[in-house]
C-alpha cells in the first residue's frame, strides 16, 4: 500500500511536471476561437481530470464550457453525456462536431446523438471497430477543410 500510494504521488507529480500538448494545438484553437463555440469533454473522475487541466493553465480559456463525465454522473460514449454538451452551447445537433481520438467513446457517443464526428488518427492506427466516422484527419490543421465542406451542405 504505500508503494502504491508512493507511485500515485509520482504519477500525478510527473504529470503535472511533464504535460503534452500536440503541437499544433494551440495554432488551431487560435483560429477556431471567436468564430466557434468551443466545448471540451473529457471522460473522467472531475479532481484528476482538473488536474490535468491545470498542467496546462493556457489550454482552458479556449472553451466555452468544459464538461466532466464524472461530474455529470455519466461518461462517452452514453448519448445522455453529448445531449447535455448540446444543451449547454444552445447549439442542434446538426450544428455540432465532435473531434476525438477514440473511436469507442468520442466518436460512437457522438454518432448515436446525431452529431457529425472527426476522428483525429495521428497514428494511422486501423480502424478494427464497428465504429465509422464521417471524417478522418492526422493532424488538426486537416479539420479546416471539414468545416469548410460542412458550413457549405
Amino acid at each position: 500500500p504505500a508503494y502504491g500510494e508512493f507511485l500515485g504521488e509520482f504519477f500525478a507529480a510527473e504529470r503535472r511536471r511533464r504535460p503534452f500538448v500536440y503541437d499544433e494545438t494551440f495554432a488551431v484553437l487560435d483560429q477556431l476561437k471567436g468564430k466557434y463555440e468551443l466545448l471540451l469533454l473529457t471522460n473522467g473522475d472531475p479532481s484528476l481530470q482538473k488536474e490535468k487541466l491545470a498542467g496546462v493553465p493556457e489550454l482552458a480559456p479556449y472553451f466555452n464550457e468544459i464538461v466532466i463525465s464524472g461530474a455529470f454522473g455519466k461518461g462517452k460514449p452514453d448519448v445522455s453525456i453529448f445531449e447535455h454538451c448540446l444543451k449547454l452551447m444552445n447549439i442542434e445537433k446538426d450544428d455540432a462536431i465532435m473531434v476525438g481520438d477514440n473511436l469507442n467513446t468520442d466518436i460512437l457517443g457522438a454518432s448515436r446523438a446525431g452529431i457529425k464526428t472527426v476522428w483525429i488518427n495521428r497514428t494511422e492506427k486501423k480502424n478494427e471497430t464497428d465504429v465509422t466516422p464521417d471524417y478522418i484527419i492526422s493532424s488538426l490543421h486537416d479539420l479546416f477543410p471539414i468545416i469548410r465542406e460542412i458550413k457549405k451542405a
